[in-house]
């Protein structure tokens, strides 16, 4: 929905711009196959929809004085995903993430469309080590797919596969996990007050989690870090 603009959109094989009324104000030529998994509003009177690997760049041209019509035209297409991308959310006034079947998460820029960061490998954070350790991923594809994200003015919070990531977006890596928050899939989370978070998995289970700075001695050079408690 695209409150400033009255109208809303929806996405299949084409993207659909519809009124209040239900009429169909205009529409896309055939996009693919695969469909429009997600869309998001973004400056300049555009949208992006994800589209199988591909992110598409669409811009909604309004009625003037010239032209009683609505139009839809296509700007760009971003081709830096490997695998099909499952969610696409706005997470400030300058950005944009994504995240794919095969767990890549890419942080966007909101007006020009270049890459902020990427994460292709999520990491231990675990402060007691020196250097950060790879998180051995099953090898099921849907272990780390990303299926949802939520965020705040600081993070971004993925569920990948069966875990949870804290993706702190100023240091650009990852500073906390769950790596086995469910027993399948997580397919939904979300912010809750005083920094608990929620969230549900594809066996039905909902569990709430709460985010706590973790204490260290003075001595300790490496940065404060942020852990998950049931």
């Amino acid at each position: 929905m695209l409150k400033r603009l009255d109208i809303w959109l929806s996405g299949g094989n084409d993207l659909c711009v519809w009124n209040r009324k239900l009429d169909l104000l205009c529409k896309t030529s055939h996009l693919s196959d695969t469909g429009i998994s997600a869309l998001i509003e973004i400056p300049k009177n555009c949208v992006v929809a994800a589209v199988g690997k591909e992110l598409i760049i669409f811009r909604l041209v309004t009625p003037t004085g010239e032209s009683l019509e609505w139009d839809i035209l296509e700007i760009k297409r971003l081709l830096d995903h490997q695998d099909n991308i499952l969610s696409l959310v706005n997470v400030n006034d300058l950005s944009f993430v994504t995240g794919s079947h095969v767990g890549e998460m890419i942080i966007w820029n909101i007006l020009d469309w270049t890459v902020q960061a990427r994460e292709c490998n999520f990491w231990d954070p675990s402060p007691q080590l020196d250097t950060q350790q790879e998180i051995k991923l099953c090898q099921k594809p849907n272990d780390i797919s990303i299926h949802h994200f939520t965020w705040d003015e600081e993070n971004v919070f993925a569920a990948v596969g069966r875990g949870l990531y804290v993706y702190n977006l100023q240091m650009k890596r990852v500073i906390a996990c769950q790596k086995t928050a469910h027993d399948s899939s997580v397919l939904h989370i979300a912010k809750l007050p005083n920094r608990q978070l929620i969230s549900c998995s594809e066996d039905g289970s909902v569990r709430i989690w709460e985010l706590r700075e973790k204490q260290q001695l003075a001595a300790e050079p490496v940065p404060t870090g942020v852990s998950f408690l049931l």
